[in-house]
């Protein structure tokens, strides 16, 4: 399921996007999740990852785990552009704000993902 939302405020600045809120980006997730829950996921209380800069929110990324199975979902969101103190301090690029799943193993090993499951624009 792709979600672009569109009802989130514009900046006014032309040429720069309004980096979404922690709030905006965790509620889209979880939105996305409701319909799993039914499944038996577990989403974890705090983000594995949650980054900012001067201009706002630049990564979260959230860990959802299904009982019974070794590996887990991550639902990883990054703002448009580029980020010099991204994951494990390196640089980070992306040409969209958006959120994505990647798919861990048991060793937490990356296999798989899907989206972008939402777009803020």
């Amino acid at each position: 399921m792709k979600i672009i939302d569109s009802e989130i405020p514009k900046n006014n600045i032309e040429n720069e996007p309004k980096a979404p809120t922690r709030e905006e980006v965790e509620f889209k997730i979880r939105e996305h999740i409701a319909g799993l829950i039914e499944q038996k996921l577990k989403i974890e209380n705090k983000p594995s990852t949650e980054k900012y800069d001067d201009q706002g929110l630049v990564m979260l990324y959230f860990k959802v785990r299904e009982k019974g199975v070794a590996g887990y979902m991550e639902y990883q969101y990054m703002r448009k552009g580029r980020h010099e103190n991204g994951e494990n301090g390196n640089p980070n690029q992306s040409s969209e704000s958006s959120i994505y799943i990647i798919y861990f193993d048991e060793n937490d090993i990356p296999y798989n993902g899907d989206g972008p499951i939402c777009v803020f624009e």
